[in-house]
This record gives C-alpha cells, sequence and structure tokens, in this order.
C-alpha cells in the first residue's frame, strides 16, 4: 500500500472489515492468507495512528505476523522483523525439540527452515544470536543424521562454530553451545575421517568440561560428547591413554546423572561404547560383562517408540556378538542376530543408520555360518552387505569399510559354492576398499588383510602367480601397519603365514616356507600372550599347517611332532569351532600316525565323535551334508587305526572299530532314528515329558527343509525358518537332557551299546565292511561277540579302480552302441563280481562258517551287509562266480549260500526292527501302486510299466491305484480289477502319494528314478508334478508311518547316492523309504530293464504268498533272494539285468 493509501485503514468500514474477519478466525484456525491481511492492517494503522495508539496495532501486528512467518511467509515489514524473529522463539524452539525428539526428516526440515530464517533476520548484535545460531546447527546436524546430506553438516559446524565464537567463555550457556559444536565436528569426522576434525571436537569438549563446573546442569552432556571424541580418536590412533579418559569422562556423566533422568540411556549406551573399545584392545572379561550390563541397562530404559531404540539395538547386537567370539557362546550369537533384525526393522529404508545395521548384521551371519555352517546365514551375510554397501555414498567414510565387509562374506561364499563370480567380485570390493582407505589409517591393515585373503583364495582355486603375489604383498603390509600388541595383530600374522604358506606349497620356495613357520609362531606367540585371545584356536592351526606343510617337504622330525601336538590342542579346547577341531584332529593323526599309531588312533577317535557337533539339529540338511562331505573318509581311517592299535586285544579292537563306525556313518540317518527313539516305557513312567519330546521332535521334522547344498537363494521366509528351527532345536535339547537325567534313562538315543549291538544278530550276523587307505577290513558282529577279518586283497586303489570300471560297465551294458559292446560290458559285470567274492564275500562267510548252500529243506541263514562308503555301490549279495557251471559244488556265490540283507548301520536295523514289531497287522486299503508310464520332460515310455501294475495289482488285495490314463491305450475294464480299489480320478502326484502313504502297508512305485548329482537329498521319484512338487528323499525321510511294513521300488538306482563324499551317510530313496517307517524296503543300485521288471515284481510278490493267503511281508529279503536267483539262473550272462536289486531292512 504506498504511503498516501496508508490513512485508508482508518476508514471506519476497513476497520468493521477487519474486526468481521477477525471474529471468524478461531485460535486453532490457521487460515495464513487471512492472518497475513490483518497482520498489514494492523501494521499500517500502527504507521497512521498516534503513539500510543500505534502500540497495540504494532503488537498485533508482531503476533500475527509471527503465525505467519512460522509458515514460512516472509514477506514481512523489515521494521517488524526483529520483534517477529523474537516472537517465535516459543514456537521455534518447541518445534526444534519436537523434530529432535522424534528425528523425522520432515519435523527436521521444518525445524532447520524456521531457524534459518530466525538467523537471517536477526541482528548481528542481537544478544540472542548465538543461542540462535546454536538452535540452527542443531537443527542441521539432526536433519544430517537422517538424510545423509553433507552440506547440511558443513552447515552445522559452521554455525555451532558461530555461535561457540560468539558467546564468552563464562557465559553460562557456553558448555551448551560446546556440546552442540562438538557433536557436529564429531559427526564430521566420522563423515571425513579428518584428524584434524576430531582433535578440534575434543578440545571443544575439553572446554566444554572446563566451563561446566560440577553442579552445572550440563556438566554430564559435556563429559559425554569428551568420551565419544575421544573414543573415536582411539579408534583413528590406538592411543590407550584417550580411550582409559574416554571411560573415565563416561562414568563420571552417569555418576552425576541420576536414575530415571530422560538422559540416562544415553550415557550407559555411550559408555558401553568406550569400554567395548577397550575390551577388544585387552580382552579383559570384565570389560565385556560391564559392557553388555551397560548396554542392555540401556537399551531396557529406552521406550520402544524411542527413535534411538535400534541405535542401543545395534550396540547391544555388536556385544553380544564379541561375547560369541571370546566364549564360544552360540546362544549370544544367536541373539546378536536377533537383535540386529529388531534393529532393522524399526529403521527405515533411507535412512543412513540402515547401512550402518544392514552392515553390522552381515558380519554377525558371517561369524555364525563359520560358527555352524548354515548357508541361510552367508547367503543372508551377501544379501546385506550388498545392500548396505547400496546405501552408502562412496564419498562416505564408511563406504571402504562397507566394501571390505562385503570382499570377506564373498570369500567365504567362495569357500563354500567355489563360485568364480563370488571371488572375482570379493577381489574387486576388497581392492575398492583399500584404495578408498588413506595410508596411515588404523582401519587398512584389516582391508589389506582381507584383500590377501579373497586373492590368495582365488589363486588356490584357479591358479595364477600374480595373485598369490599381490596377496603375499597385502598381507606383509597389514602386518607392518599394525603395530605389535594390537588385538588384530595375530589375525593379520596368520593370514600372511597362511598366503606364505600356500605360495610355499606350489613354488617348493623353503624360503617362503620358512617365513610362513616364523610368521605363524609369532601369531600363536601373540595370541598366547592373552588369556582366551578370540583368534587363539585359528592361530594354532595355522602354524600347525606350516609346520606340517615343512615337514611334508624337509621331514624334520622335530616339525612333524610339534606341529601334531599344536593340532591336537585345537582338537582338545571344547571352546573352538567344531569344524577347526575335526580338521585339525584328523590332520594331526596323519602326522604322527608312521610313529605313533595309537595316539594317531586316539585323535581320530576323538574326531569322530565330534561329527555329530557339525550336524545340529537346526541346520538345514544341505548344510549338514556340506559339513559331513568335508571329511568324507574318516569313518574308515578311524575305524582302520583303531584295528591297528596294538595296545588293545583283538577283540577290543574290533569293538572300538565298530563303535567309530557306528558313529561315523550314517550320522543323518542315526540323528533321525534318535528322534524315534522307543517311548513306551517314557509314556508310562513320564507321559508329560514322553508328549513334549514328541511335540518337539514332530515340530523339526515339520519345517520346511528345502534348501540345497549349494544353493544362493535368501529370504525373510528363510531367514524366519532358520531362526524357528534354532529355537525349537534348543528346546528339544534341552528335553533330551531332562530325560536323560532321569534314572534308568541315562542311555534314551544314544549310540547302542556293546550288549545292544550284539543283541541284534539274533536273526543273524551283521558284517560291517571298512575300506581304507591304510587297511581293509570286516568287523563280524555275532551272538559270540564282534571280531575283525583283515582283507588283505582289498587295497582301497583297487577298489577305486573297481567301482569306475564297473560303472562304465554298467553304463555300456544299457548304452552300448553294438551288440559286441553290450556282451563285453555284461562280462565285465560278470568278473566284478567274481573279483567281490574273492576279496570280500568268500572270506567273510568262510570266517561265519557258511561253506557251502544250506541243507535241502533247511531254513535259509540270513546276513546283513553294512558296507559303507565305497563297497555300499557295489551288489556284495550278488557277488560270486557266476559264470561256473549251475552244478558246480563249491557253489562261489553269496546268493547260493545265505539271504542277503542290507543296513547304512547297526542302530538303523534295531529302528526297522522296531519298526516291524510295532506296525499293526496288514488290513484292507493298506496297500498303493504307483505308476507312470510316461513321464513329463522325459523321453520314451516304460512300455510294461501297465503289465507291471497288472500283475502287482492282481497280487495285492484291496490296493490304490495312483496312474494316469492314457486316452487310447486302456479301456476303463483293463484298470478296474474286483480285488482292488481303483481310484481312477486319482493322478500319480506328490501330494496324493503323500496322502495316502499314512494308509498304507504296502507301496509299489513303477516309474524313473532320479538321483541329484549334487545334493543326494534331492533325489526323488518321478511323478507326474515332479517339476513342480518333486517327492525327494528329505520329504520322505521326514514321514513317520505307523502303518508302513514294504516299499518296493521298481526305479533306477533308488538306493544310491551320485556324490561319493556322501556314500557313508546313505542318503538315497531306499534308505528314506526305511526311515519313513517301512521295515522292508527294495532298492536298486542301478538303471533297471523295465520289462524285466515286471517278471521279477511278479516272482518277488508270488514268493510272499507262498506261504498261505496271507501277505507275508517278514519274508521279503526271502523273496527277493529267490527272485534274484530265479533271475540268474536264466540270464546269468547279463547280470546287470539281476544283480541291481536289494533288500534293505529287518
Amino acid at each position: 500500500m504506498a504511503q498516501h493509501d496508508v490513512t485508508a485503514v482508518l476508514d471506519p468500514a476497513a476497520t468493521e472489515a477487519a474486526r468481521r474477519l477477525s471474529a471468524l478466525l478461531s485460535d486453532d484456525d490457521y487460515d495464513v492468507r487471512a492472518r497475513y491481511a490483518l497482520a498489514w492492517f494492523h501494521w499500517y494503522r500502527s504507521v497512521a495512528l498516534a503513539d500510543e495508539q500505534a502500540r497495540g496495532h504494532r503488537e498485533a501486528a508482531v503476533a500475527l505476523f509471527t503465525l505467519c512467518f512460522v509458515s514460512g511467509v516472509h514477506d514481512i515489514p523489515p521494521p517488524l522483523l526483529p520483534d517477529v524473529a523474537d516472537a517465535v522463539q516459543p514456537v521455534a524452539r518447541t518445534a526444534l525439540q519436537q523434530a529432535v525428539d522424534a528425528q523425522h526428516p520432515g519435523l527436521l526440515t521444518a525445524a532447520v527452515t524456521l531457524w534459518q530464517s530466525v538467523v537471517t533476520v536477526t541482528r548481528a548484535d542481537h544478544p540472542d544470536l548465538p543461542e540462535r545460531l546454536s538452535n540452527l546447527g542443531i537443527a542441521l546436524a539432526g536433519r544430517y543424521r537422517k538424510t545423509g546430506e553433507p552440506d547440511d553438516l558443513a552447515a552445522a559446524v559452521v554455525a555451532g562454530r558461530a555461535a561457540v565464537d560468539a558467546t564468552a567463555i563464562d557465559h553460562p550457556r557456553a558448555p551448551g553451545r560446546l556440546v552442540n559444536l562438538g557433536n557436529a565436528l564429531i559427526a564430521q569426522y566420522k563423515r571425513t575421517d579428518a584428524v584434524a576434525d576430531i582433535d578440534a571436537a575434543i578440545a571443544v569438549a575439553r572446554a566444554g568440561v572446563n566451563a561446566a563446573l560440577s553442579g552445572h546442569p550440563d556438566r554430564a552432556a559435556n563429559l559425554t560428547h569428551l568420551s565419544l571424541a575421544l573414543s573415536a580418536r582411539f579408534e583413528r590412533t590406538g592411543n590407550a591413554e584417550d580411550l582409559l579418559t574416554a571411560i573415565e569422562a563416561g562414568r563420571e556423566a552417569l555418576l552425576i546423572t541420576p536414575d530415571g533422568h530422560p538422559h540416562r540411556p544415553a550415557l550407559l549406551s555411550n559408555l558401553g561404547g568406550a569400554l567395548r573399545a577397550r575390551f577388544e584392545l585387552t580382552q579383559d572379561p570384565a570389560d565385556l560383562d560391564a559392557t553388555l550390563e551397560a548396554d542392555q541397562a540401556a537399551l531396557n530404559a529406552t521406550p520402544d517408540d524411542h527413535p534411538d531404540r535400534a541405535t542401543r539395538l545395534l550396540n547391544l547386537a555388536t556385544t553380544l556378538r564379541l561375547r560369541s567370539e571370546a566364549r564360544g557362546d552360540a546362544a549370544a550369537l544367536d541373539a546378536a542376530v536377533e537383535a540386529h533384525r529388531a534393529a532393522l526393522s524399526d529403521i527405515p529404508d533411507n535412512d543412513p543408520v540402515r547401512a550402518e545395521s544392514l552392515s553390522n548384521l552381515a558380519v554377525a551371519l558371517e561369524r555364525r555360518y563359520r560358527l555352524n555352517g548354515a548357508l541361510a546365514d552367508l547367503n543372508g551375510a551377501v544379501e546385506a552387505m550388498r545392500a548396505a554397501v547400496a546405501a552408502i555414498r562412496a564419498d562416505h567414510v564408511t563406504w571402504a569399510g562397507s566394501q571390505s565387509n562385503l570382499a570377506l562374506t564373498l570369500t567365504t561364499r567362495f569357500a563354500r559354492l567355489g563360485h568364480r563370480a563370488d571371488i572375482d567380485e570379493a577381489v574387486e570390493a576388497a581392492r575398492n576398499a583399500v584404495d578408498a582407505t588413506p595410508e596411515g589409517s588404523p582401519r587398512r591393515a584389516g582391508r589389506l588383510s582381507n584383500l590377501a585373503m579373497a586373492l590368495e583364495s582365488r589363486f588356490g582355486r584357479f591358479g595364477g602367480k600374480s595373485d598369490i603375489g599381490e596377496a603375499v604383498e597385502a598381507a606383509r603390509r597389514a602386518v607392518d601397519d599394525t603395530p605389535s600388541g594390537h588385538p588384530d595383530q595375530v589375525k593379520w600374522l596368520a593370514n600372511l603365514a597362511g598366503a606364505l604358506r600356500e605360495r610355499a606349497a606350489r613354488s617348493g620356495a623353503a624360503r617362503d616356507m620358512d617365513e610362513a613357520v616364523d610368521t605363524a609362531r609369532a601369531a600363536l606367540s601373540a595370541a598366547t600372550r592373552e588369556r582366551d585371545h578370540p583368534h587363539r584356536d585359528e592361530a594354532q592351526l595355522t602354524f600347525g599347517l606350516a609346520l606340517s606343510v615343512r615337514y611334508a617337504s624337509a621331514r624334520a622330525e622335530a616339525d612333524r611332532d610339534v606341529a601334531s601336538t599344536v593340532l591336537a590342542g585345537v582338537l582338545e579346547r571344547a571352546t573352538a569351532v567344531p569344524l577347526l577341531r575335526v580338521f585339525s584332529g584328523i590332520t594331526a593323526a596323519q602326522l604322527i600316525a608312521p610313529s605313533n599309531l595309537g595316539r594317531a588312533s586316539d585323535l581320530l577317535e576323538h574326531a569322530i565323535t565330534l561329527l555329530p557337533l557339525l550336524t545340529p539339529r537346526h541346520l538345514q540338511r544341505g548344510d549338514q551334508q556340506h559339513a559331513l562331505a568335508i571329511f568324507t573318509g574318516l569313518p574308515a581311517e578311524s575305524a582302520a587305526h583303531a584295528l591297528s592299535d596294538g595296545r588293545r586285544s583283538e577283540d577290543r579292537r574290533a569293538a572300538r572299530a565298530l563303535h567309530l563306525l557306528e558313529t561315523g556313518r550314517a550320522v543323518l540317518l542315526n540323528q533321525s532314528v534318535d528322534t524315534r527313539s522307543d517311548l513306551s516305557a517314557l509314556r508310562r513312567e513320564h507321559p508329560q515329558l514322553a508328549a513334549r519330546f514328541v511335540e518337539l521332535r514332530d515340530l523339526l521334522d515339520s519345517l520346511p527343509d528345502t534348501m540345497s547344498a549349494d544353493a544362493e537363494e535368501t529370504s525373510p521366509w528363510l531367514h524366519r525358518s532358520a531362526d524357528q528351527r534354532r529355537n525349537i532345536t534348543a528346546e528339544f535339547e534341552t528335553t533330551l537332557t531332562l530325560i536323560r537325567d532321569i534314572d534308568g534313562y541315562a542311555d534314551f538315543a544314544l549310540p547302542l551299546s556293546e550288549e545292544e549291538l550284539i543283541a541284534q544278530t539274533k536273526d543273524g550276523p551283521i558284517v560291517a565292511l571298512n575300506v581304507s587307505t591304510y587297511r581293509s577290513d570286516a568287523l563280524l558282529l555275532t551272538a559270540d561277540g564282534i571280531r575283525s577279518l583283515e582283507l588283505p586283497g582289498l587295497p582301497r586303489s583297487e577298489v577305486v579302480e573297481r567301482i569306475t570300471a564297473f560303472r562304465q560297465a554298467l553304463r555300456s551294458a544299457t548304452d552300448g552302441t553294438t551288440p559286441t559292446s553290450r556282451r563285453r560290458a555284461q562280462a565285465d559285470i560278470t568278473d566284478t563280481l567274481a573279483w567281490l567274492w574273492d576279496a570280500v564275500a568268500e572270506p567273510v562267510l568262510r570266517a561265519l562258517g557258511h561253506h557251502g548252500p544250506p541243507p535241502t529243506g533247511a531254513v535259509w541263514p540270513r546276513i546283513w551287509w553294512a558296507p559303507g562308503g565305497l563297497l555300499s555301490v557295489l551288489p556284495l549279495h550278488a557277488a560270486g562266480h557266476h559264470s561256473d557251471p549251475s552244478d558246480d559244488p563249491r557253489c562261489r556265490t553269496v546268493m547260493d549260500r545265505v539271504v542277503s540283507s542290507y543296513t547304512p548301520t547297526v542302530r538303523s536295523l534295531r529302528h526297522a526292527r522296531r519298526t516291524a514289531g510295532t506296525t499293526t497287522e496288514y488290513v484292507q486299503d493298506r496297500a498303493l501302486i504307483v505308476a507312470m508310464p510316461v513321464t513329463p520332460g522325459v523321453p520314451g515310455r516304460l512300455e510294461h510299466v501297465p503289465a507291471e501294475v497288472s500283475i502287482v495289482g492282481d497280487l495285492l488285495p484291496h490296493h490304490v491305484l495312483l496312474m494316469e490314463k492314457e486316452r487310447g491305450r486302456y479301456a476303463d475294464s483293463d484298470t478296474a480289477r474286483d480285488n482292488r480299489t481303483v481310484a481312477q480320478d486319482l493322478r500319480p502326484t506328490g501330494e496324493n502319494v503323500l496322502s495316502h502313504l499314512p494308509r498304507s502297508s504296502i507301496v509299489h512305485f513303477a516309474c524313473h528314478g532320479d538321483d541329484h548329482p549334487s545334493d543326494p537329498s534331492l533325489s526323488r521319484l518321478l511323478l507326474l508334478d515332479h517339476d513342480t512338487s518333486p517327492l525327494t528323499v528329505a520329504q520322505l525321510a521326514q514321514l513317520k508311518l505307523g502303518h508302513a511294513r514294504l516299499a518296493y521300488l521298481s526305479a533306477c538306482g533308488t538306493a544310491l547316492s551320485a556324490v561319493p563324499e556322501l556314500w557313508d551317510e546313505a542318503i538315497h530313496l531306499t534308505s528314506a523309504f526305511h526311515m519313513a517307517g517301512f521295515a522292508h524296503v527294495v532298492g536298486t543300485l542301478w538303471e533297471i530293464n523295465d520289462a524285466y521288471a515286471c517278471r521279477f515284481a511278479e516272482r518277488f510278490y508270488k514268493y510272499l504268498f507262498a506261504q498261505g493267503k496271507a501277505l507275508a511281508t517278514e519274508n521279503s529279503a526271502l523273496a527277493l533272494h529267490h527272485a534274484v536267483r530265479a533271475a540268474r539262473d536264466e540270464l546269468a550272462r547279463l547280470p546287470s539285468f539281476w544283480a541291481a536289486y536289494l533288500h534293505v531292512g529287518a
């Protein structure tokens, strides 16, 4: 309004209009336009009227313009701006407090905008300018913490410094303004890693402490700021004096802050951080305990909706992880992971703290993977680290650390899965980390060491002199950059020793080898200077391996003796990671065996008892298999050494060897047997405990377990499933302990005693076979006890050659291009069967007194083979000279002397017999036939499956048939007979099979089988939906069927695993049905002939009915025996047709 128009506001009409507009506005009406108009009205009235009258209008204008100013309207008469800036203070301070408390980006932006406006309109000589500058700094720093915008942080430092410079040191507000500046400087240091910033923060903090004398309300805040700043500089320089002062300041701050004060949780958290840093420096357990106490108290005092709760969860999680590393506390590590995930759930996706939280979660998951081998944890660590890296700007100081952590997790996963992409990405990330870390930074050594490990891993798998050379150089620089006594010195020395050892092992360079030994010795020496150093086990293993490699080339006995002693120490340390313990024990035994066989035997026995620790029930099945595959052959070597241990008598050696095989073979199968122990007595005497055991067992079995041993999948569902499995496992183990604490139940679900083993021979002897690099033996378990029979004609090298040739002959017998090649293949198979007789079967049968066939009319004697390992893929039941004349009196074949059955272990045989003894009698509608003449995705057709189904169906009354009808091939009458129940509308899907199994006493499958090439638990029967819902070994093994008696698997290779490293585990379809509850299972060792399978099944079932009208499944082994012999008599020159069939079970 122009000057000459001012008088217009004096017009009564204008006054009335203003009065009416004002009346329309309530106190909570924030119509900015209306108030803005009224503000100008009052301002012009104040200009037009005399002083006394003008004063009231001026005050009204200021009040109205203040509300508009808060709303972002800054076109205000200049003379009023200072007054408006003063008037807005209560509102601005409230807005700032709300924004800081909520840490909401929107509120913080509003506070920044408001305080920027306030500072802009405040006169330079205004006495409140320092306070306003300080508040602006608080708002800017708060917004930086939520957005990570570096300009906000720089502006916060400028504002804070201006506030401090304008404040006299003796001003009562000076300590508070120094705190605000100091916090901004600490944040800037954490972003830039510039020493000048942290030095400035410490100087500001000391000034604040000196200014805030005892009793000053800001003294605790300044002490906390000093503690934080000194702790940060300690991390940068390693100056222990800084850390000591930081702890003292933190303790004083806490001491002068009363319980219940709103700042006390923050002070506890700060003190916990300083104590944690000192623990990492000194490894003093008292500091760790104090840290955990402080972190827990800080979290307990923080409300669930508090914006700092996530940060306090992160602090607690970090401390729990350190506790797990220091004390081998697996539960603490689980709690750490849980706390990290809880923190992440509270942190918005765009919050800068989220990257730090993701990185810390990744570290905890990677540590837990190293402890228990769960691939889901490792994949989760990689996923979290990648997300953390993606969330951090490349110019942020934490970016390099995240790159280094990503490299570490990828290197670890490469060691597990062997994927080239992982290790290449790891090397690139590690190089990025080193390049982004300045010389002199205390973090550079760790990043150099991670680079060295990635390069060494890539060299170990793919070679490349440049990689190992760079690895050694990086590891050496990491050591050179680390002062003596530094807590990480042990790790860097061990990594350098490992790189040197790897290079020496390839090049044979004695100089490298000597340096590797010296460096490893230094690492162990540094670790032993501190009690319970967290990396002592790794250092001890590194030293032992370095000595063992040097011994292999130089043959110095001193190296051998020290190495074996050092490695044995790792084996015997209960707090060490089980994987390291077993590996160390095996290596020590290999070193010492030539000179001290007894000691080597003891070490291997100790190692084998640890195998169950590698496969805790909470692990996915693929993880369990991976751990066991690492130590393939350990049971065989352990048993062989026990048999050669001259300190014991022969019978004691044999008993010990059998115990070791029972412990080390079929670990996963035995684990399942344990959970299915006989509960009849427990139910009678302690029904509640029995019910809890069954409930937890069934919960474990019901949890999904589908991750393959080489999968990279990860998802929130997998994390939840793994966590649930871990929690239920802990309860299950607790329940087991409670049961074993009861008088009379000490052996509940434990390996069989010698007396219990012998008790299983009532129906015939059990023969456990063992092939090792050291010797080969048969362990004969009879009613008279346990004895051993050495098999000198069975050297391991020849067994391996024979298996290779045998498997090639099987392929040629089926796929040979000419009749001549197929005949030659059959002859090779016949030759292998003869060798198997000479080397294994004949000595065993002779020792057991079976010198010929049983007398006419006599009961056929039985024998159970427990081949394990290499021999599990060969048909021991078919061993013999089948080319001999049929009237040859020598009867040099197994099947002409005894009836053979198989069992993975004696323990599983007892389970089968107990199952057979408790199965209900056969009743109607308990037979199931599943047939697949045509399989989706599989070329060709099983032409004889319909005929097999028809024949078997005629012999199995009251059965259900699952077979998809083929249009045009069969009339309805062809699939409906009087003596069976036909489910014409049911397709042979996995779901339908699983729904019928609980009601079926007998099941017969006529279909294709598929052996998974890398994970035997994923081997499957190929049903109609095998691509989408496969019926796998893992799925079947979880079943507990109460009516099961006989499973006949007329499919290819159902008793075979394609993974040699897991042959000891007997993971295949036949064992899966066995564990599901079928006391008798007929399986096959290789591809069977479709046409002959039909005739074979007919003979088998007809014999089961030969004794009467009822189906005598207890005679399954004898029925199969006669079927095989009849087939052999018909097709003696075609052993591939009949030698594949075997019986597993009671």
